[in-house]
């Protein structure tokens, strides 16, 4: 982790401090938020996640903290009320889109810090999670758009990467030093 703070650009720098600062929103009277870098394959954005998710856990991608975006919004919600107060790292957004392109996942869901109310067949309330929590994700494209509204834009700070300046410059070893230690 020294190295590739000394050695990168800002990206790694960014999610690595968010992954931290991620047990801090609850006490700190904070609301969840999001960390999204995006841009060119073989920008180093994975690897970077990884090195954020190390922090914690086994960063393999598929591992309990690092996720990709292949799930549902229970799913979603689930594992932030799980996890909640710990970050959750959400790999490839293009997995969230539609046959049409567009992107079916929600920012707010996640960023309000509840789940949605649910009834079960005995009509009663099912459990609803809560959380407080960093969301770390990756992707091609931005998380939100222009059809979002400022309520999820105010809480996403989005990160462009491109292939020319590598978030992570030796990704290949970076990222097997990181699944053989982690969690110090």
């Amino acid at each position: 982790a020294k190295a590739v703070r000394a050695a990168s650009n800002a990206e790694p720098r960014i999610v690595l401090a968010a992954s931290f600062a991620s047990v801090l929103i609850e006490p700190l009277g904070g609301l969840p938020f999001f960390v999204h870098m995006w841009g060119d394959s073989e920008s180093g954005k994975t690897v970077a996640l990884m090195l954020a998710t190390s922090v914690w856990a086994n960063p393999a991608v598929g591992q309990s903290f690092f996720q990709t975006f292949r799930g549902t919004t229970v799913g979603f919600e689930m594992m932030a009320g799980f996890l909640h107060s710990l970050p959750l790292f959400l790999d490839d957004l293009q997995l969230a889109k539609d046959k049409h392109g567009n992107v079916i996942f929600n920012v707010y869901d996640l960023a309000s810090g509840s789940g949605k109310l649910r009834s079960n067949k005995a009509l009663g309330l099912n459990y609803t999670p809560t959380w407080a929590n960093c969301f770390i994700t990756s992707g091609e494209t931005p998380i939100v758009g222009e059809n979002d509204g400022a309520g999820a834009v105010n809480r996403v700070i989005e990160i462009e990467c491109l292939a020319s300046e590598k978030a992570i410059r030796d990704g290949h070893r970076t990222a097997n030093v990181l699944k053989q230690n982690y969690g110090w």
